[in-house]
């Protein structure tokens, strides 16, 4: 077998068992009580950052540079994931309130202040956890093993909208989540200084921030 064959096949095996643990999170937490609602998804989102990075070392090269990360000017990868999250807050939260209204727009409130809290602690380490794995691991190793980056980025942005269905069961939510994959996508490709740290903390900020927004306008 050839090494992008193994690739091919390492990821196909990646994608499935990181769809058939959301699947088995969805149905497990649907009728399990709050421990199980807490334990569940961070066990998952453990796993699945495991499997990228065990996957991810088959390939050649550093593991941080498969994976999309960038040692160098660190402070810059944070000043544009700032600027990043500013302008998908307002194209994918800010528009959509003032088009359809708050209710439709946001998610759910915090019933308090520390549960806030913990909420943001925890969309901080989603996007940093789904960053890693589908615009680190499956964009970086798509684009090396297609030849076209671009391509790379509309599947694994599809990829992504798809994975979130089976949590919301619904596929206008599912469009809005690939459609901010492929920007997280055509950022880290086209942007100088774009790395994967960028776009997890972008993501995270943006996650974070729908929180507190749905707290403060619900």
């Amino acid at each position: 077998m050839t090494a992008r064959a193994r690739q091919v096949v390492v990821m196909i095996v990646v994608a499935a068992l990181i769809t058939g643990v959301t699947v088995l999170v969805v149905h497990v937490t649907a009728d399990g009580g709050t421990l199980v609602k807490i334990v569940a998804p961070v066990a998952a989102y453990a796993l699945m950052v495991g499997l990228a990075l065990a996957a991810a070392r088959l390939n050649s090269g550093p593991l941080w540079a498969g994976l999309g990360y960038m040692r160098a000017k660190v402070t810059k990868q944070l000043l544009l994931a700032l600027l990043i999250f500013i302008g998908l807050l307002a194209l994918f939260t800010l528009v959509p309130i003032w088009l359809v209204g708050k209710q439709e727009a946001l998610g759910s409130k915090a019933p308090s202040v520390a549960a806030l809290v913990l909420v943001v602690v925890f969309d901080m380490l989603v996007g940093l956890s789904e960053e890693l794995v589908f615009r680190g691991y499956f964009l970086t190793t798509l684009a090396k093993v297609t030849g076209h980056p671009i391509a790379a980025v509309i599947i694994t942005s599809v990829a992504f909208g798809l994975w979130h269905y089976p949590n919301t069961q619904n596929l206008v939510d599912c469009a809005m989540v690939a459609a901010m994959g492929f920007v997280w996508g055509l950022c880290r490709l086209k942007l100088k200084d774009c790395s994967t740290l960028t776009v997890g903390v972008a993501h995270g900020l943006n996650d974070a921030a729908i929180a507190v927004l749905s707290t403060i306008l619900l």
